[in-house]
């Protein structure tokens, strides 16, 4: 039982960040693809994946771990096919190590499991007219919602701020590609 704490403990912090993406301080109302309250009011909705013929401009972080997204109703950003299929790699790989464990044991790992991938294989998109302005400088990518506030700031995985973490030629087409789509 202790391999499997350990090994899924990225797992654990992905999840956490996704919930704090999404749930601090607003309320989530994401059962169903229903609305969600981001940080300063911004109205977002939690989707299926996107895939990058459905979309306008894909790019992903330097470690391929997070995808961020033009597409046609705003910005989405998205853990990427390679991030999710090595988290669930990992976690079949834990629960083949572990020949000692109990069934309660191989019930709680069939469980997160599952439900690791069912709840992070969804983008959450920023509609276009909740964004005020959008701009590369200085190798960050700053998204500002209506009252000036700036939307992913923190936003990390594995001790980098994802909105650093995009080639300099990527985050100028995605920019470009944004702004010709603000309101």
């Amino acid at each position: 039982m202790n391999h499997f704490i350990n090994s899924t403990s990225a797992v654990t912090g992905c999840i956490i960040i996704l919930l704090g993406l999404v749930f601090l301080p607003g309320t989530v109302e994401a059962q169903n693809s229903q609305g969600i309250e981001i940080d300063s009011d911004i109205d977002a909705q939690t989707v299926d994946r996107f895939t990058e013929s459905d979309v306008i401009r894909m790019i992903a972080t330097s470690d391929e771990s997070v995808n961020l997204i033009v597409a046609e109703e705003g910005i989405a950003i998205q853990f990427t096919d390679k991030f999710l299929n090595e988290m669930e790699d990992e976690i079949n790989s834990s629960e083949e190590g572990n020949g000692d464990s109990s069934a309660f044991a191989d019930v709680i790992k069939s469980m997160v499991g599952s439900g690791i991938r069912t709840l992070l294989n969804h983008a959450i998109v920023i509609p276009f007219n909740e964004i005020s302005t959008i701009r590369y400088d200085d190798g960050h990518i700053f998204i500002m919602d209506l009252n000036g506030n700036e939307i992913f700031d923190e936003l990390e995985i594995n001790d980098t701020q994802v909105m650093d973490d995009f080639s300099r030629r990527d985050a100028r087409r995605f920019v470009a590609d944004a702004e010709k789509r603000l309101v």
